[in-house]
């Protein structure tokens, strides 16, 4: 399955991923650094955080779906 994303985007994307900033505590580039790139710029996030996420929105008043934004 493909997915395309607006040309801007994209570009964005791929200027972090060759740079990015190291963690400001280790000072080191780890998968967390990416992780981070991915989720900020792309929105783009792990479904493994999902249940957190919507909890943390439910507890400001805020509803996402279980399934899907």
């Amino acid at each position: 399955m493909s997915t395309y994303t607006p040309d801007d985007l994209y570009m964005r994307l791929v200027k972090a991923l060759v740079d990015p900033s190291p963690c400001p505590v280790t000072g080191k580039v780890t998968d967390n650094e990416i992780k981070i790139i991915l989720g900020e710029i792309g929105d783009h996030w792990p479904e493994s955080i999902r249940a957190d996420v919507i909890a943390a929105n439910d507890a400001q008043g805020e509803k996402i779906s279980a399934s899907g934004p």
